[in-house]
């Protein structure tokens, strides 16, 4: 601020609600920042001052809004009406053929990733879900939240964002929802490069106990494609600036992994639980969880893993399943079965059976 006088108005006019007067080399203004920002100092700026955009970690309440987290994998290929995990807490159900993967080119400065939709064959619609458990959306009861995301994509493309609920506690995906009308959309017409900002408010009943959040792409022809990036969902009546649930990659890592884990070896012969023999077909084995789980595990997934003594050759499984009488969900029981050759009371280990593709994942999703 000048001392000594006041700046003139006709060179630093003040023209909105919250614009300030400042000194630069003359008297200047500096233009009020948007909703949530706040006023810093900074001497590169040219009045020594600047709005600094909102990233407080915790904010957003859509995990994995960025993309950064794909443990399933980065492509997935005709993704059927009975829906699929794809990047880490997002479903996706599609209406006809196409793909989803994970794209490193067409993305906001801002991130490394955004999930892509490609169309294969004409589909109705080829949406992108994710469910927030009641434990998460307890405070959004009665509020009005506000739900953004980051798209491009196929300008012919009519995509939508939408929000319902459940009145059941930690309901599934496919279970009754209530849609809920959006008391204000921001739509911009997308473009295959430069992604535009979808921004929709929302009142969340009072009796709500589950959130569903939608990213339609509405009707699609053979090869169109769309790129969703950045998805926030946040209490308040205004969409501010992108942060990560998690505030930190290791933290977004975290809480996907409260709903999925999985473990990979980096080589053909990687380790990943450990046990001893039950009988000549059955061994048990205790793995320990990188975190406390969302509940105990419901379901488990695996490819090119066997178990070995370390002595003789690794026996593939014909069965891998969790005991739930001895698990919990900070470590799992698993009793695994193969055809013959375990020595009964002999430790055993769960390992890749000679391919470093091995994985074995467990999860507690909705």
């Amino acid at each position: 601020m000048a001392t000594g006088r006041l700046p003139d108005p006709n060179t630093a006019p003040v023209t909105a609600k919250g614009d300030l007067y400042t000194y630069s080399t003359v008297p200047a203004k500096l233009a009020v920042g948007n909703n949530g920002e706040t006023l810093v100092a900074d001497s590169s700026a040219s009045t020594g001052l600047r709005y600094n955009p909102t990233m407080a970690a915790g904010k957003n309440y859509c995990i994995n809004g960025a993309f950064d987290i794909w443990q399933r994998g980065t492509t997935f290929t005709n993704p059927s009406s009975a829906g699929i995990y794809t990047a880490d807490r997002w479903t996706v159900y599609f209406n006809g053929n196409g793909t989803v993967t994970q794209e490193t080119s067409v993305k906001p400065d801002t991130s490394t990733y955004a999930l892509k939709v490609t169309a294969t064959a004409s589909s109705a619609d080829n949406s992108v879900y994710q469910l927030i458990e009641q434990l998460n959306m307890e405070q959004f009861r009665g509020k009005t939240i506000t739900l953004s995301v980051k798209v491009a994509g196929t300008a012919t493309l009519a995509p939508a964002i939408a929000l319902a609920y459940s009145t059941t506690a930690d309901n599934s995906l496919t279970a009754t929802n209530t849609a809920i009308t959006a008391s204000s959309e921001t739509k911009p017409a997308i473009n295959a490069s430069t992604f535009v900002t979808y921004i929709s408010q929302f009142a969340v009943p009072t009796t709500a106990k589950t959130l569903r959040i939608q990213l339609g792409s509405g009707t699609m022809a053979n090869t169109n494609v769309l790129y969703w990036a950045e998805a926030q969902i946040e209490i308040g009546s205004t969409a501010t600036a992108f942060s990560r649930a998690g505030g930190t990659l290791a933290g977004e890592l975290g809480a996907c992994q409260r709903y999925y884990y999985r473990i990979a070896g980096n080589s053909a012969y990687s380790y990943t639980g450990y046990g001893s023999g039950y009988s000549s077909t059955v061994a048990f084995y205790v793995v320990p969880m990188k975190q406390t789980m969302r509940v105990e595990p419901t379901a488990i997934d695996y490819a090119n893993i066997g178990t070995s003594d370390l002595i003789n050759a690794t026996i593939a499984f014909t069965a891998l399943t969790i005991d739930s009488a001895g698990s919990g969900p900070d470590f799992l029981l698993l009793q695994g079965t193969v055809a013959s050759g375990i020595t009964q009371y002999r430790p055993y280990y769960i390992n890749n059976n000679n391919n470093a593709a091995g994985y074995i994942g467990f999860s507690s999703e909705l």
